[in-house]
């Protein structure tokens, strides 16, 4: 029954950039040393990759994983909750 399924995009680098941000200001402590690493990491070409080889060999890796998910649940769920739902069905 694929014409009752809702396809859902990735989100659109903008929006991931804006995950990542939001991890570094609100998941980091200011006084951590990584955080001014991971502000250069995603300042710099190829932000996402070097984000991912800053927060990887780090402490905060799991962390940045939880995070990351509730974020795209969110998105998910804003999406969903925007659809008119009983529409698509008729």
């Amino acid at each position: 029954h694929w014409e009752n399924c809702v396809r859902i995009d990735p989100p659109k680098p903008g929006e991931s950039f804006g995950i990542v941000e939001r991890f570094i200001l609100d998941c980091i402590p200011d006084d951590a040393g990584i955080k001014k690493r991971l502000w250069k990491a995603v300042s710099e070409r190829k932000p996402f990759r070097n984000f991912k080889y800053v927060i990887d060999g780090s402490e905060y890796r799991q962390k940045w994983f939880d995070f990351r998910r509730i974020q795209l649940e969110r998105l998910v769920t804003d999406y969903l909750n925007s659809l008119d739902i009983d529409a698509l069905a008729e």
